[in-house]
């Protein structure tokens, strides 16, 4: 005897949307993609190294361990992920099974209150409130995340089964677009090195679907004459390149080590007594930035001191502190070293984020 089940439209929505959190929570996905800068992509390839973001407010962790992450998306189109603010770019195809065996992922929280998206969202089983999130926050959706203990991924070749190179062509800057060409053929060899397919284009559309429209060979034809020289001469003696590092990065730490030491200090440091800078020369030796202490002196006499609420919302910030980027826009051993103090700093407090610290200032 079959037996009719009934179910309302809200309970509908209720399973609808229960099943597609269990897609998102999934782990890495098999086939995940990268984007990045050309610059960026060249730090990869030569360093074959990729350089984490720092979790350093409450959208961005994971646990109070794995406290670094490599951005990700499963949809390979520029256009609609996190990567749509980007002109010229590279799209990195990830290996997530071997990324699997070594290291965590998820997307990141859709549907919290901390991401700004659930604000948007209406409880609905018609999926209005997704079409009024997308409408607000264009990368919905999009964004997995690979969390690490460390701030790097070593051995980056291993994980990246090919490069897609995107070159924007539409433009009166012809200075730009004949150094991003360089860098193309610079990306391209590094990935002949390495083993990896490298695939060139000039058109958008052709780009987010991989077509076989490629530029590959136009591009060698362009420099045949000198192709090794190109490909050989170090490009960070580009000028464009140049001007896109940050040529102040030390007084950029300096400030992220003072407030750091202020959070780890519980906001004692600017007492400005013995045992305060007892604490700063202990810190910055036993993680190798003994060169910063005369400036973080300097700079502690001459502040007005912060609270420790204010240093550590100044640290979960994006962009006035900027430690969550530290090692992706300028990075050295240094800005290794000032990441693995911060996240030392926070797995001391039992603390997965700076926000989550402000209360346990209070």
């Amino acid at each position: 005897m079959k037996t009719n089940i009934t179910i309302t439209e809200a309970q509908l929505g209720n399973i609808i949307k229960e099943r597609l959190k269990k897609v998102l929570n999934e782990g890495i996905s098999d086939t995940t993609y990268h984007f990045a800068s050309l610059y960026s992509c060249v730090d990869i390839l030569k360093n074959n190294t990729f350089n984490l973001t720092m979790s350093s407010n409450r959208s961005d962790a994971y646990d109070n361990k794995r406290l670094f992450y490599l951005s990700t998306q499963r949809g390979r189109s520029k256009d609609i992920g996190y990567a749509g603010h980007l002109s010229s770019c590279v799209r990195i195809q990830l290996d997530g099974n071997a990324l699997r065996t070594k290291y965590a992922g998820k997307p990141i929280d859709y549907w919290g209150a901390s991401m700004g998206k659930q604000y948007y969202y209406k409880d609905d089983p018609y999926n209005e409130g997704m079409t009024s999130a997308k409408q607000h926050h264009p990368n919905f959706e999009m964004e997995d995340r690979i969390f690490s203990y460390e701030p790097t991924i070593g051995n980056a070749s291993k994980y990246i089964n090919r490069i897609d190179v995107y070159i924007k062509t539409d433009t009166n800057d012809t200075k730009r677009l004949n150094v991003e060409k360089e860098i193309a053929v610079i990306i391209w060899v590094l990935g002949k090195r390495n083993k990896i397919p490298v695939y060139i284009y000039d058109n958008l559309k052709d780009f987010n679907f991989m077509t076989d429209n490629i530029i590959n060979n136009e591009i060698e034809q362009l420099y045949k004459d000198d192709f090794h020289a190109k490909t050989e001469r170090d490009y960070s003696d580009q000028p464009l390149y140049r001007a896109h590092k940050d040529i102040s990065h030390k007084n950029k730490y300096v400030t992220i080590l003072l407030h750091l030491l202020n959070v780890l200090s519980d906001g004692e440091i600017f007492r400005k007594d013995n045992r305060a800078y007892a604490l700063i020369s202990n810190t910055l030796h036993k993680f190798g930035l003994e060169q910063y202490r005369s400036s973080v002196m300097s700079e502690l006499k001459r502040t007005r001191g912060y609270a420790f609420n204010e240093s550590c919302r100044l640290l979960s910030n994006t962009s006035n502190v900027p430690i969550r980027k530290l090692n992706t826009e300028d990075p050295d051993e240094d800005s290794n070293r000032i990441m693995r103090l911060g996240a030392w700093i926070l797995r001391s407090k039992g603390a997965s984020n700076f926000d989550q610290l402000i209360a346990y200032g209070n």
